[in-house]
Parts: structure tokens; C-alpha cells; sequence
């Protein structure tokens, strides 16, 4: 046994610190543990809310019937209703995958699930890269993968999708990296994988597929039609509770949560929606701004290891330039390149401004996990460059010191800087729990609220109508319920100017007035 492990000092060191960031990476699970729920953002607040529901009760949505009078307005946001059933817009297989896992295991783990899944991801990394590269490669890029901050923050914020997608693609890769004999279980497996993480983000395919395709292209010599038959079936069959359900909830096995808003009409009129059109257009072609964003969101945010990662990618292309490179090396620096800059041109093509300080470049804003894979693969990169400087004392050196930059820089950015940093975010959460609670204390249980950003905090103990567009036209819907329902306006934050606007010169149009309550809560009445 301590022979094994003298033997395999550098792997078991990678499980000890697995074991470590589970706990590193769960610091908000715990944080939002304790009943009520509270989570920081609508998207994090929808899916444990249906992946809780999906294993309490077998179901993806829920029926309000208030909406039916409402006009389908009586929803928080990263949610729809659609003739008064109300369903995640978002993609399923988050939901589905934690929701039976909490079947068997109970509720209390579906916050862990993400930081256990990350933990088990740098694992997976460490077999890949040792593969395309070698093992002071992999095992060095595994350990600055720990402290990588998108990774970190994300898998702290456990209920968004990225990070379970990216591991599973990371599983996909490596078994068919691996050398295994029984050619049926590797390509299988390897498929189901991919369909795991394509249900997470199905919205993925296309850069996904291309990479897949270039790597098959690579390798078409040594793989069977048999075993991509093989394949196909794995990534089907782990897809398909996502197209039932995605047919279930939204009338197209290829409809996603995420056009649920768009797909009403379509919905109503029996017609498919495209989900090839959906994924090429909804951010258009803007070069100049794609690169103004990834200026931003990669080098000057993470300047520490995307300076160095970078040299480390010249040297690699020196390398392949001058065919020095095995296949496998080609292959790796192939498809991080295209899929990288189809990532860069997708996602940078939309002027994203979902932080809490919108001129602030900050690690909570959505470019930094829609590219998530690019950072995690130019980790190699990284220590290609720290590999070329080793050769000297002193290198060794200058490496261990940038090596101390990186992790330094790491913990700050995730854990202490700017409004959106991991203890920011616990600070909001348990503000959140005292907020619910004055609330709840101060409106009846089958009351519905208007707000603009506290749904995420109100939902789902009160049922709530998102105000975030001031959308003034759904004070029409009210009037129709108000008679037989109580319904309140909740902005904490609302200043004595801006709600004397809307008490004198909008809703009064609907025949309604607000009635304070105290602590920014309006009692909504007719005139």
C-alpha cells in the first residue's frame, strides 16, 4: 500500500487536494444551506428550484392558475408561463441529472453537486493533458486548475451550468484518450459523456461537434465506423430525457428552455422551433466588439496567467509550425484554437452587462463562464511557458514566483475583490434571508408581489411578477386579480421621486393606487 502511493505520489497528492476544494468550492453551498434557500441569481434560484421539484415530484413545471386571468405575467425571472403552466428557460439536464441524484439521495445535495463535480474535473484533466502532453505538464496544469478563479467562482456558484459541462466534456475527452481495449465501452462512454454535458448546454453543439469532428479527423485512420456508431448511440441516449422533456414543456424534442419566451406563439401555432437558428443568431457577427471583449474578460481581468499562457501558445505554434509536434499535440492546438475563436466571436458579439456595476469588468459577468473551456485549456499553455524557463536556477525561480503570483491574484479576485466576490456573495445571500423574512411576516401566504430584482429573493414562498423592464402594462393584468388575490409592489431601494411617479402618473391609469407598508413594501388597492 505506501509503495503504491510512494509510487503515485503526484496523482494521490491530486486526490488529497480534490478532497479539499470539494469544501473550497462548496464555501456558498454551506453559506445557503440553511433553510430558507437563498441564491444570487434568478438563473441559480430557477434551477434548484426545478431540479428540487423534479425530485420531489417527478415534474419540470408547475400550474398557476392565477395566470390564466393574469395574462401569464405571475413568474419569476429565468422562468415562463405559458398558458398558466410555468416552466425553466433554461436547459434541462441540470435539472434532471441533480434532480434524480436528489431522488436517491436527498434535496441536501444538489448544492454540493457542482463543487464535487469540479473537484472530480481537474482529476479527469490530469489523465487528459498527461495524455497529449506529459505528466509534469498535466500535473501542474491540474494544480493551477484548482485556483483557476473561473473555475473556483463557478463551482462556488453551483447552480449554474458551465462547470458540470465543461467536466463532463473533459470525461468525454479523456476515455477516448484513454487506451482501452474493450473499443465498445470507450466510445460509448465517451458519448454518453458528451450527451451529459450537451443536455447542460446543448446551445454548445456546434463548436462542440466541430471539435469532435476535427479530432475524428485526426484519428479516422484507427476508428471504426463500429465504434462511432458507438459513440452516436452513447451521446443519444444520454440526450434523450432531455428531448422528452424538451417536447414535454415546450412542443419541440429540439425546442430549449431558453427560447421558452420566443417559442410561445410558435408553441400555439404547432411549429418547431429551430434550435440551429437559434444558436447562429442570437448574438450576431461583431468582430470589433468580440475583441474589446475578450481584451477585457481575458487579459486584462486575468492578465496573471493569460500573459503567460499566451507565450506558452507561441511556443507551441513555433513548434507546430516547424512540425515538431506529435498528433496528438496538433490535434490539441488544432481545436483550442478554432473552437476558442468561435468563442470568442459567438459570445463577444454580445454586449453582456449582467454584473452588478455595469462599467466594471468583473469575474460575475457571463463572458467569463460562456468561456470557461478557453481558460482551462490554456492552463497547458501556461506551463509550457514556465517548462522553457525551468532549464535555469534561476527560471526555476521566476516560475515559482509567477507560479505565487498566480494563486495570490487568484484567491483575491474570487474571494475578496469587487461586489461580486464569493464573501460579497454569501454577505447578499444571508441579507437575502433577513429580507424574505420582514416580508413574509408582512404579506399573506397566497399574496403576489411585484419587484424589480427581488423575485430571486421572495420566490418560492410568495408568488412573484418580475418588474424589471417596468413593464407598467401588467398593472392591467393585476386588476383582474385583485379582487380575489393580495397583491404588493416590493423595491427596497426605491427612492420617494421614483415612487410617487408610479403612484401618480402610472398605475392610476389602471384604476389602482399603493398603500405603504413600511421597509419598500406597497400594498397594491383599487382607487
Amino acid at each position: 500500500m505506501l509503495q503504491t502511493i510512494k509510487n503515485n505520489k503526484k496523482l494521490v497528492s491530486l486526490y488529497i487536494l480534490a478532497g479539499i476544494f470539494f469544501f473550497v468550492y462548496s464555501f456558498l453551498a454551506f453559506s445557503a444551506f440553511d433553510k430558507p434557500v437563498k441564491l444570487n441569481s434568478p438563473d441559480e434560484v430557477a434551477n434548484y428550484f426545478f431540479a428540487k421539484r423534479f425530485a420531489e415530484t417527478g415534474q419540470i413545471s408547475f400550474f398557476e392558475p392565477q395566470n390564466l386571468l393574469a395574462g401569464d405575467v405571475i413568474h419569476p425571472r429565468a422562468m415562463e408561463s405559458i398558458n398558466g403552466k410555468v416552466v425553466p428557460t433554461s436547459f434541462l439536464g441540470m435539472i434532471l441529472l441533480y434532480g434524480f441524484l436528489a431522488k436517491i439521495f436527498g434535496v441536501w445535495i444538489i448544492l454540493f453537486l457542482t463543487p464535487l463535480l469540479a473537484a472530480i474535473g481537474v482529476l479527469f484533466f490530469y489523465g487528459l493533458i498527461k495524455k497529449i502532453f506529459d505528466e509534469p505538464i498535466a500535473y501542474f496544469s491540474s494544480l493551477l486548475l484548482f485556483f483557476l478563479p473561473p473555475l473556483w467562482y463557478f463551482s462556488a456558484k453551483s447552480m449554474y451550468h458551465n462547470v458540470g459541462f465543461l467536466v463532463f466534456l473533459i470525461i468525454s475527452l479523456y476515455l477516448l484518450s484513454n487506451r482501452c481495449k474493450n473499443y465498445f465501452l470507450k466510445f460509448l462512454g465517451s458519448g454518453i459523456f458528451l450527451g451529459l454535458a450537451l443536455s447542460f448546454r446543448i446551445s454548445e453543439f456546434l463548436w462542440v461537434l466541430s471539435g469532435y469532428f476535427i479530432l475524428f479527423l485526426y484519428y479516422k485512420k484507427e476508428i471504426k465506423i463500429k465504434y462511432f456508431i458507438f459513440f452516436i448511440l452513447g451521446c443519444f441516449l444520454a440526450l434523450a430525457p432531455t428531448f422528452y422533456y424538451n417536447n414535454v414543456l415546450y412542443g419541440s424534442y429540439f425546442s430549449t428552455g431558453y427560447t421558452a419566451g420566443t417559442e410561445i406563439a410558435s408553441i400555439e401555432a404547432g411549429n418547431d422551433f429551430s434550435l440551429i437558428e437559434y444558436v447562429t443568431s442570437i448574438f450576431g457577427f461583431h468582430p470589433r466588439l468580440s475583441l474589446s471583449n475578450f481584451f477585457n474578460y481575458v487579459f486584462k481581468l486575468f492578465w496573471f496567467f493569460t500573459v503567460p499562457a499566451l507565450v506558452g501558445f507561441f511556443f507551441l505554434f513555433k513548434k507546430k509550425f516547424n512540425n515538431q509536434l506529435a498528433r496528438r499535440q496538433k490535434a490539441y492546438f488544432s481545436i483550442y484554437t478554432l473552437t476558442s475563436l468561435w468563442l470568442i466571436i459567438f459570445y463577444g458579439s454580445y454586449s453582456i452587462q449582467d454584473n452588478i456595476s455595469y462599467s466594471e469588468i468583473t469575474i460575475g459577468n457571463s463572458y467569463v463562464r460562456y468561456w470557461l473551456s478557453i481558460y482551462i485549456f490554456a492552463l497547458p499553455l501556461m506551463v509550457l511557458f514556465f517548462k522553457k524557463i525551468f532549464s535555469t536556477k534561476v527560471g526555476k525561480i521566476i516560475a515559482l514566483f509567477l507560479s505565487t503570483i498566480y494563486i495570490l491574484f487568484s484567491i483575491n479576485i474570487v474571494m475578496f475583490c469587487g461586489e461580486e466576490s464569493i464573501l460579497n456573495v454569501k454577505k447578499n445571500i444571508l441579507q437575502y434571508k433577513e429580507f424574505s423574512k420582514e416580508i413574509l411576516q408582512k404579506t399573506e401566504v397566497n399574496s403576489v408581489i411585484i419587484s424589480k430584482y427581488e423575485d430571486k429573493i421572495l420566490f418560492p414562498e410568495r408568488k412573484v411578477i418580475n418588474f424589471k423592464y417596468q413593464n407598467y402594462e401588467i398593472f392591467d393584468n393585476i386588476a383582474k386579480i385583485i379582487d380575489s388575490t393580495p397583491v404588493y409592489y416590493y423595491n427596497k431601494l426605491i427612492g420617494p421621486k421614483d415612487i410617487e411617479y408610479i403612484k401618480d402618473r402610472k398605475i392610476k391609469e389602471y384604476g389602482l393606487k399603493l398603500e405603504s407598508v413600511g421597509s419598500g413594501l406597497y400594498k397594491v388597492i383599487k382607487k
